[in-house]
């Protein structure tokens, strides 16, 4: 019986495999499965010490390979259409778009998702820079943020692809047959093998925005009558931060200290390029965060801060580590966020399969169901 004891990152364990060790032949059960039974490649390799006559069983080792199809791990996200206001119906212009010969299939059109890196932030108790365990900020004399990053040991772990090395440090370098020469010969091509390892993050920079040289503005909604109100935050000729919820005539700017002082209940957007939500900002350092099951009214600044706000099975602060980009002189200039990566897979359950392409002698090819069946018959 073969058991898998560490499924690759990103996959379940496989199924125990049933062998069967023949003397002319290895088979073994396809995931366990009583109904798959394949039979195994078997290589031949010289031993390294031969008899005289180099004729004898022992001159010979058998090795057969056996496959563990290991299930991927599948997030599904899904975009759907908002509505307008509860209870009423999607935009007709919209609905006609997404529609099909089955009717409205409620997808937003075109939406594109992207999954980036997330640290999970613990509460101190405390507030202003000090509001996050392990959350440093680092400001100059003249109050701006200069820095602000999670400290190593509290922002979790993360996996990371590294070479493999033997106990001396070299790296451990590996042969395999990349392709046939024209005489049909194997061409050989040398690499280094390398894992999947989970490691204690480093001290990590976070995503923030600067909130200096702005410049917020507070107008009704329609007649003002009803008291209902917009408002926004501008850096120059750009909506920079959009404010929602709360009292919002209470919004207040220190422009000496670069904080934003708000009621209760008000969140802080910040806007993409496009003018879209991409981010909720704290008002006083300015940093970008989500929050774990938000729906629009439970993710603002005096809802989250606090070890009443937040814990175990309370709100859930995530915050975006960010690779940084500098100019020649060394000058921040982009923060990054860092995308995932997981591979493409098609299909679902024991029937899930890579998707890609590669060039073969003959044309492009791409993966797909024949190769898995090619796959599930022990051919390669």
């Amino acid at each position: 019986m073969l058991c898998e004891t560490k499924p690759p990152a990103g996959y379940v364990r496989s199924k125990p495999v049933a062998l069967e060790i023949y003397s002319d032949q290895v088979a073994y059960y396809q995931n366990g499965n009583r109904d798959s039974r394949v039979l195994s490649a078997v290589y031949e390799d010289a031993a390294d010490e031969q008899t005289t006559w180099k004729n004898k069983p022992q001159d010979q080792i058998h090795t057969a390979r056996v496959y563990l199809e290991n299930e991927p791990i599948r997030l599904q996200v899904e975009k759907r259409e908002a509505q307008a206001a509860a209870g009423s119906e999607p935009d007709q212009d919209l609905r006609s778009e997404h529609s099909n010969s089955e009717g409205t299939s409620g997808y937003v059109a075109g939406a594109k998702m992207t999954l980036f890196d997330a640290i999970l932030l613990t509460p101190s108790g405390d507030t202003q820079d000090f509001t996050y365990e392990g959350l440093v900020i680092e400001r100059n004399d003249a109050g701006y943020i200069d820095r602000m990053y999670v400290k190593e040991g509290y922002g979790g772990q993360k996996t990371e692809f590294l070479p493999e090395r033997d106990e001396e440090g070299h790296l451990y370098t590996v042969t395999w047959p990349a392709g046939v020469d024209r005489y049909g010969e194997i061409i050989p091509a040398e690499g280094n093998s390398w894992n999947s390892v989970t490691v204690m993050r480093p001290d990590t920079d976070i995503l923030y925005y600067d909130l200096s040289n702005l410049s917020v503005t507070i107008t009704p909604e329609s007649d003002g009558r009803d008291g209902r109100y917009q408002a926004f935050a501008w850096n120059g000729a750009f909506k920079f931060l959009e404010f929602t919820g709360g009292d919002l005539t209470k919004i207040v700017y220190d422009e000496k200290d670069k904080i934003l002082t708000l009621d209760k209940g008000t969140h802080v957007y910040h806007l993409g390029r496009g003018g879209e939500r991409d981010a909720l900002v704290d008002p006083y350092t300015g940093m970008a965060y989500v929050v774990k099951d938000f729906d629009g009214t439970n993710g603002s600044w005096d809802q989250i801060r606090g070890r009443a706000g937040t814990g175990k099975n309370k709100k859930q602060v995530l915050v975006w580590p960010v690779n940084l980009r500098r100019d020649e002189y060394g000058n921040i200039i982009a923060r990054d966020k860092i995308t995932t990566c997981r591979m493409a897979l098609s299909g679902d359950g024991e029937q899930a399969y890579l998707t890609g392409s590669w060039k073969s002698a003959q044309e492009e090819e791409s993966t797909g169901n024949p190769l898995f069946t090619r796959m599930r018959q022990g051919r390669t």
